[in-house]
């Protein structure tokens, strides 16, 4: 797999993809492992599935990779009162606010820009449940990277901007190398 990807990644975008911030990187890989590694991302919801549809996993799966650095600071440090997952691609427009009810519990608000209302508007959610499923993105998909495109683990784009960013929250998971 780890060929395939350096032939895409070489075919399609050339060393490092061209990239000039850790979110054009997070686009190729996660796009490849949607689209050629057989990934699928999928978020359900405020009455709502995220999978396929007018959407691609490889867009979603980004918008949840691009936020989860602030996401996990947020959750370990909150600085501010809220944090926000956008999943702004036409035909899921749904941006999700998150704030603490208290030190145990999180309010998750949906709103969307399509026609209906979300059903419901609010969930809640521990809080550490919710940590344990950022956590677990964040490892599935390092181990996905590690996997299929381990050159990518030495990007300077995503090793300085996402990768760090995660790490000093995202648990016990490091590699050696990082």
């Amino acid at each position: 797999m780890a060929e395939a990807y350096r032939k895409y990644s070489a075919d399609k975008h050339g060393e490092w993809g061209g990239d000039d911030c850790a979110l054009s990187a997070l686009i190729r890989i996660a796009d490849f492992l949607c689209d050629h590694a057989g990934a699928r991302f999928t978020s359900c919801g405020f009455g709502r599935t995220i999978a396929g549809g007018n959407a691609t996993n490889g867009t979603e799966l980004c918008c949840a990779l691009e936020a989860l650095p602030e996401i996990l600071k947020w959750l370990y440090q909150p600085s501010y009162p809220t944090c926000q997952l956008d999943f702004f691609e036409q035909g899921v427009e749904l941006f999700i606010t998150i704030s603490a009810v208290n030190e145990t519990e999180l309010d998750l608000e949906g709103r969307t820009m399509l026609e209906g209302p979300l059903d419901p508007v609010h969930e809640r959610i521990s809080r550490l449940k919710f940590q344990a499923m950022m956590n677990d993105l964040y490892r599935t998909f390092i181990q996905a990277v590690e996997a299929c495109c381990p050159q990518e683990l030495t990007n300077p784009w995503l090793l300085d901007e996402w990768i760090n960013g995660c790490m000093p929250y995202a648990g016990a998971v490091q590699r050696a190398s990082l």
